[in-house]
């Protein structure tokens, strides 16, 4: 789930969908910088392929037209049968508040 109302916002369910969704991303993006600053598992002995596991993280990003932005956040990712089947954002910016500068980012 990508939150707002752009034309990248909404679910995306399957694989098809959300490559897609990436490949708006860094064509809006083509200089991304991604940090993980911590990682966290549930259950490290977990042997089966089920766990839940979270990510911290710190984004740098510009856009096509040379806007620069900074976006932090956590990831948690639900994994059954060694499959991802659920994945949450948590996110931690101030842009998001922002509709007109949100939208610029995006060229919308």
């Amino acid at each position: 789930m990508f939150p707002g109302d752009l034309s990248v916002s909404g679910t995306f369910e399957g694989k098809p969908a959300i490559q897609g969704w990436f490949e708006k991303f860094f064509q809006q993006f083509p200089k991304t910088q991604f940090t993980v600053r911590h990682m966290l598992v549930a259950d490290i002995f977990a042997l089966t392929g089920n766990n839940v596991v979270a990510a911290e993280w710190e984004l740098a990003l510009t856009n096509r037209d040379g806007v620069e932005f900074q976006n932090s956040g956590v990831t948690v990712l639900t994994i059954k049968n060694a499959q991802v089947v659920k994945g949450q954002d948590y996110l931690t910016t101030i842009a998001l508040r922002r509709g007109e500068e949100y939208r610029r980012l995006w060229g919308e």
